[in-house]
C-alpha cells in the first residue's frame, strides 16, 4: 500500500454546501483516506493509495459532482536543457584522419596516401566554408577564416613538394587536417557560446495554465496562449501572462520582476505580470500580453540586446580591430625572417603558419562579449536594465547626476502628516466634509486625503445632503453652507481672514508640507497637510554618490520650502528649484563642454515602454534629455540600485580591461614563441597542432570569462 497526497485544482466553487458535495463525493471513493477542499483556494487535497485509484478518476468524480478539476502542477524552475555539443562524429572523424595523416609519415607508400586522408578532412569539414566566407563580409572576429586559409595554404604547398616528392609534404598535409579541424572546433564552441548568451527565459514559466472558456476549465500549453483568454490562477502558481484580473482576489510576490518584496494584493481591475507567483487566494487574469510580449520576456530581450552589442569602448580596441593585421605583418615578419636566415622555403613557411595558427582571434570579442552579458544579466537580476553597451560602459564614469526629485529623491504620491480641524468642528464631522470635497477630484493632494480617509472608514457620504457637490470636487453646499477647499493662495484670493491660522502654515510648510484649507463661507474650518515623503535609503544614497566624487543637481518640483527642507537634509549645494526645459538642457550641455560624463534621473512615463520600470536614465557626454536616449532603467525606486549600476559598469571596465591585456600578452609570448624562438632550436618544420592547441586553448578561456 502506497499513500499518496495530491492537489487538485477546482473550478467555479463559491458556496460550502457544493464543497461538502464534492469532499462526500470523493470520499466515497474506494482507495480515497481522506479529502478537503479550500473555497477560498478553489483547492481539493485528497490521500489516496495510488495502488487503489488513480488522479483521473478522483477528477472524474469532482466532474460528476458538476465541477472541472484537473491535477495542480507544480512549477518548477528548470533550464533548458541544450541539444548542441561540440565534439560531433564528423569532427571526431577528422581527429583520426589528421592522426592517420601523421602517421603516413612512416609509412610505405604514406606520401601518396596522405593527401586522400587531407582532402577526405576537406569534404567532411565543407560545411565551414560558408562560415569563412561570412566572417568577411562581417569582419570582427575572422578566425574561421583564418584556419580554412591555412588549411588552403598548406595544402597546396603540400601538392607542390609532392611533384617534387618531398616528405615534408605529409607534415603539410597533415596540417591542413588539422587546421580544418580547428576551424570546425572553434565554429561549433563559438555556435555553442552564443546559445548559452540567448538561453530561453520561458523555462522560469509553467508548462501550462488552466484558461477558462465555454464556462469550463481546460489545460493548455503556455506557448499557446492567446491574448483576451481568461488564465485562472490559484496558490503557488506562476502566472503565466501579462494582463489584469478579471474576478477574485490574491496576495501575488512580484519580487522576481519589480523588485518589491512585499506580497502585493491584487483585485479586479489590477494588473499582474508573468512570473509573479501567487501565495494566496485565486484569481482570473484576462490575459493582454503572452509569450515574448510579456514584461519578463522585455526585459530579458533588452540584457541579451546589451549583451550582445559589440560597440564597447576599451583602451585596446584599436589593438583589437587590428588584430588581425597585426597577425599578418607578424606572419611576413617571420615567414621572410627564416627563409633570409636558412633559405628553407618550406621551414620559413611552417613558421609563418604557425604564427597564424598560434593567435587566438576571436579571444578578444568573447571576452568582452561574455564579460558584457552576464553584466547585463545581473544587473537585471538586480533590478538594473541597461538598454545599450554605451550606457553599461559609460555609467561607471559618471561625474554628474542630475535627479529629478518626484522618482528619484521623494515618492510621487503625496502622504497625509496633519489633519487638523478648527476649534468648534469635530474631527468626524471635518472628515465627512473633506470627503465630500476631495473624494470626487482626481487631483494628487485629494487622492492623498481620499486614501487618508478611507484608512478612518469613511467610505462614502450621503449625497442627498447635498443641494450641490461639484463633479470634479473642492466645491459643495450643504445646508445652505459653502464648503470649499483650496491652497494659500486660492484662499488669500477669496478674501478669506488666516492670521488665526498663519502660525501654523508657517510651521508647516517649513517642514516641507503641502497645506490645503478648508473653509465653510468666509472662515477657515481646518486644513491638512501632506508630504511627499523621502524614499528609503536616499539620505545614505547621497552620500555615498557624493564620496565617489559625483556632483549631485536636484530638480525640485516642489514648493520653495520643500526645496529648502530637501537641500538641508541631504546636504546639496545644488538644488534648482522648478527649472524650465531650457535650464535643464543648458545644464546637460555645461556638463559636456567639461569633458563629462552626466547622468539624468527621472520618472519613467507610461508613453515610454510598457516594462515595469519606475526610473528612467540618460547617460551620456552632453545628454539630450530624450527620452530616446534612455540607457538604463530601473524597476525600483531605489537611488541605491542606481549606486550598484555605477559599481556594475566600474566593476565591468575593470574585468574588460585586465582580460583584454591577458589577451594581448598571449599574442605577444605566442607569436614570438612560435614564430621566432622554437624555429632556432628545432631544425625541422614544426607541426601546427601545437600552436593550434594553444590557440583553441586561450579561446576557450576567454570564453569561459565571467
Amino acid at each position: 500500500m502506497a499513500i499518496t497526497q495530491k492537489t487538485f485544482s477546482v473550478s467555479d466553487i463559491s458556496i460550502q454546501v457544493s464543497a461538502d458535495s464534492i469532499e462526500r463525493k470523493v470520499r466515497s471513493l474506494s482507495g480515497v483516506r481522506s479529502a478537503s477542499i479550500s473555497i477560498e483556494n478553489h483547492t481539493l487535497s485528497v490521500e489516496f493509495d495510488d495502488e487503489l485509484i488513480r488522479p483521473n478518476r478522483i477528477i472524474q468524480a469532482v466532474r460528476e459532482a458538476g465541477y472541472q478539476a484537473y491535477l495542480k502542477e507544480e512549477t518548477e524552475e528548470t533550464s533548458v536543457p541544450s541539444d548542441r555539443h561540440v565534439f560531433s562524429l564528423p569532427l571526431a572523424v577528422c581527429a583520426l584522419l589528421g592522426a592517420a595523416g601523421l602517421i603516413c609519415r612512416w609509412l610505405p607508400f604514406g606520401m601518396w596516401i596522405a593527401p586522400g586522408f587531407s582532402l577526405a578532412v576537406f569534404y567532411l569539414t565543407r560545411s565551414v566554408i560558408p562560415d569563412a566566407l561570412q566572417e568577411l563580409k562581417n569582419p570582427k572576429s575572422i578566425s574561421i577564416f583564418a584556419a580554412v586559409l591555412i588549411a588552403c595554404l598548406t595544402f597546396v604547398c603540400g601538392i607542390v613538394l609532392l611533384v617534387r616528392q618531398d616528405i615534408q609534404s605529409v607534415l603539410l598535409f597533415a596540417d591542413s587536417s588539422w587546421a580544418l579541424f580547428y576551424a570546425m572546433l572553434i565554429r561549433d564552441w563559438l555556435r555553442l557560446c552564443r546559445t548559452a548568451y540567448l538561453q530561453p527565459q520561458h523555462s522560469l514559466l509553467p508548462r501550462t495554465a488552466a484558461v477558462y472558456k465555454d464556462h469550463q476549465e481546460t489545460m493548455e500549453a503556455v506557448s499557446d496562449l492567446k491574448v483576451d483568454q481568461i488564465i485562472v490562477i490559484r496558490p503557488g502558481e506562476i502566472v503565466p501572462a501579462d494582463g489584469r484580473v478579471y474576478k477574485g482576489f490574491a496576495v501575488m510576490d512580484e519580487s522576481a520582476l519589480t523588485g518589491w518584496e512585499k506580497p502585493v494584493e491584487k483585485t479586479k481591475g489590477s494588473y499582474v505580470y508573468a512570473n509573479s507567483k501567487c501565495l494566496k487566494g485565486s484569481i482570473a487574469l484576462k490575459a493582454e500580453r503572452v509569450g515574448n510580449t510579456t514584461a519578463m520576456m522585455k526585459l530579458a530581450e533588452m540584457a541579451e540586446k546589451t549583451a550582445s552589442d559589440g560597440s564597447f569602448r576599451s583602451p585596446f580596441k584599436s589593438f583589437t580591430g587590428n588584430l588581425f593585421l597585426y597577425t599578418l605583418l607578424a606572419v611576413l615578419l617571420s615567414g621572410l625572417g627564416w627563409y633570409t636566415l636558412r633559405h628553407d622555403p618550406v621551414f620559413a613557411f611552417s613558421a609563418a603558419m604557425s604564427v597564424l595558427a598560434c593567435a587566438a582571434l576571436p579571444a578578444l570579442s568573447l571576452t568582452s562579449a561574455n564579460a558584457v552579458m552576464h553584466s547585463a544579466r545581473g544587473a537585471a537580476a538586480e533590478h538594473i536594465l541597461f538598454r545599450t553597451v554605451d550606457a553599461l560602459e559609460m555609467t561607471g564614469r559618471v561625474d554628474l547626476a542630475v535627479m529629478e526629485q518626484n522618482h528619484s529623491i521623494t515618492d510621487d504620491e503625496l502622504t497625509v502628516t496633519d489633519f487638523i480641524p478648527a476649534s468648534g468642528l469635530s474631527e468626524s464631522e471635518f472628515e465627512y466634509i473633506a470627503y465630500a470635497l476631495e473624494s470626487r477630484s482626481e487631483q494628487p493632494f485629494a487622492r492623498a486625503v481620499t486614501r487618508y480617509l478611507k484608512t478612518r472608514r469613511i467610505a462614502g457620504i450621503d449625497k442627498e445632503e447635498f443641494t450641490r457637490l461639484s463633479s470634479r470636487g473642492r466645491q459643495a453646499i450643504q445646508s445652505m453652507s459653502r464648503y470649499s477647499a483650496g491652497f494659500m493662495e486660492e484662499i488669500l484670493s477669496h478674501g478669506i481672514d488666516t492670521d488665526d491660522w498663519d502660525p501654523l502654515i508657517s510651521r508647516l510648510r517649513q517642514e516641507g508640507k503641502r497645506v490645503l484649507l478648508f473653509t465653510e463661507e468666509d472662515r477657515i474650518i481646518g486644513l491638512i497637510a501632506a508630504i511627499r515623503p523621502m524614499l528609503p535609503g536616499v539620505p545614505e544614497a547621497v552620500r555615498e554618490l557624493q564620496n565617489m566624487g559625483i556632483d549631485i543637481c536636484l530638480l525640485s518640483d516642489g514648493s520653495a520650502d520643500e526645496s529648502l527642507l530637501l537641500q538641508k537634509e541631504l546636504q546639496l549645494e545644488n538644488v534648482i528649484h522648478q527649472p524650465a526645459r531650457y535650464e535643464i538642457e543648458r545644464l546637460l550641455q555645461n556638463a559636456s563642454d567639461a569633458n563629462e560624463v552626466s547622468a539624468y534621473l527621472s520618472g519613467n512615463s507610461s508613453h515610454i515602454t510598457a516594462l515595469p520600470a519606475d526610473v528612467s536614465v540618460i547617460i551620456g557626454s552632453g545628454a539630450q534629455t530624450s527620452y530616446e536616449n534612455i540607457g538604463l532603467q530601473l524597476t525600483r525606486k531605489r537611488l541605491s540600485d542606481f549606486i550598484k549600476a555605477i559599481r556594475i559598469s566600474q566593476a565591468l571596465n575593470s574585468r574588460i580591461q585586465y582580460a583584454e591585456l591577458a589577451v594581448i600578452i598571449y599574442h605577444a609570448a605566442a607569436v614570438s614563441l612560435f614564430g621566432f624562438i622554437l624555429p632556432q632550436f628545432i631544425p625541422y618544420p614544426m607541426p601546427l597542432l601545437i600552436p593550434l592547441a594553444c590557440s583553441a586553448a586561450a579561446v576557450f578561456a576567454a570564453s569561459r570569462f565571467r
